[in-house]
């Protein structure tokens, strides 16, 4: 169970920082110093609360699964996390999905599939990370394709009615993830 865990956590944290970076707004410093002044209030602070399964009590949309997926994977337990700060509330899905046999696969070779999804509405769109991408279409909707190195993986981001998705593959072909993010239901 360690190692499925650190599967998730390992794909996890690139792609949940997109998602948190739209809804997280920061201060901009006036100085190099200012930062000591800076007071962590209640407005400030950042609460992730974090349930196993697909939390439907908690979320304010039905999460979406995909009805095509790569051969010879397997589900791993969905997660749902909470963020909080001051008054704003950000819902976010993970479910992921590894190679059947992952465990006698180097980590470079295992097949991957992570799908995040919050209620993030696409406002504020993290430019920084989208124009490392290509943008194409998917769903009818903007979407970015995101290549790094060959051992890194693909991701596919994009919102749709009033969602983010991010489908995030390692060895999984770019027109494969986009299949994948068609048949989202």
């Amino acid at each position: 169970m360690k190692k499925k865990n650190l599967i998730i956590g390992g794909i996890v944290g690139a792609a949940l920082a997109v998602v948190i970076s739209g809804f997280v707004s920061q201060e901009k410093a006036t100085s190099a110093n200012s930062y000591q002044n800076t007071k962590v209030t209640e407005d400030t602070k950042i609460k992730v609360e974090r349930f196993n399964g697909i939390a439907q009590d908690k979320l304010s949309f039905k999460a979406k699964k995909p009805t095509v997926l790569p051969e010879d994977v397997k589900e791993l337990e969905p997660k749902t996390e909470v963020v909080t700060q001051g008054a704003k509330k950000l819902t976010v899905v993970k479910q992921a999905w590894v190679d059947k046999d992952a465990d006698k696969k180097l980590k470079y070779q295992r097949k991957e599939l992570l799908i995040i999804q919050s209620d993030d509405d696409g406002t504020v769109k993290p430019m920084n990370v989208l124009s490392k991408g290509e943008k194409i279409q998917v769903a009818g909707v903007d979407a970015w394709l995101i290549k790094r190195g060959e051992h890194d993986p693909i991701q596919l981001i994009f919102w749709k009615d009033g969602r983010y998705f991010n489908v995030r593959g390692m060895n999984i072909k770019a027109d494969k993830l986009i299949k994948i993010a068609e048949s989202l239901q």
